[in-house]
C-alpha cells in the first residue's frame, strides 16, 4: 500500500502537467491553411477606391469648378476614411492571417465569423465603388452639358469649401 501511493501520485502529477492530445494540437485548418486571397482582393478594391476619390478631389478642387454638394463632400471624407482603414487591415490579414479561435470555441462558428466580416468589408467597398462611379458620371455629364465653370467660384471662396 505504501509503495502504490507514491507511484499513483507521480502518475497523477504527470497527467496534470502533460497536456492532452486534443488540447496540444490545433485544429488542422487553423494552422496556416486559411485562404488569404480574398483579403488581397478587398485591399485592391480599397486601393482603387482611394485612387478614384483622389481623382474626384482633384477635379472638385480645380479652380473654377462648380462646388459639389455638401453630401458629396462629406461622402468623400467618409469613403476615404473607410477605405484608408480597410486597406492596411486587409493587407495585415493577408500577410499574417486572421487570429486563431479561442480555446473551446467551435472552429466552424469562428470560420463563419471571419467569413462574415470579410463579406461585410467587401460589400462596403463595392457600395463605395458604385457611389464613386455615380459621382464620376455626374462630373462627366456636367462637363458635357457645358455648365459654366465659373458659376460657383465666388460662393466657394466665401464659404471656404473645396
Amino acid at each position: 500500500r505504501s509503495e502504490r501511493a507514491p507511484r499513483q501520485c507521480a502518475q497523477a502529477s504527470r497527467r496534470k502537467m502533460a497536456p492532452t492530445a486534443a488540447a496540444a494540437q490545433p485544429h488542422p485548418a487553423a494552422g496556416g491553411t486559411t485562404i488569404a486571397w480574398p483579403w488581397l482582393v478587398i485591399a485592391a478594391l480599397a486601393t482603387y477606391n482611394l485612387l478614384s476619390l483622389t481623382h474626384l478631389f482633384l477635379i472638385w478642387s480645380t479652380p473654377g469648378h462648380p462646388v459639389p454638394e455638401d453630401a458629396k463632400q462629406v461622402g468623400l471624407l467618409a469613403f476615404g476614411g473607410s477605405s484608408a482603414v480597410v486597406l492596411p487591415l486587409c493587407l495585415l490579414l493577408f500577410s499574417c492571417g486572421p487570429p486563431s479561435p479561442r480555446r473551446g470555441q467551435s472552429f466552424r462558428i469562428y470560420t463563419f465569423k471571419v467569413f462574415c466580416s470579410m463579406a461585410v468589408l467587401f460589400i462596403l467597398q463595392v457600395l463605395i465603388r458604385i457611389e464613386i462611379a455615380r459621382w464620376h458620371n455626374d462630373e462627366v455629364n456636367l462637363a458635357d452639358k457645358g455648365v459654366p465653370i465659373s458659376a460657383n467660384v465666388s460662393s466657394a471662396r466665401e464659404r471656404g469649401e473645396l
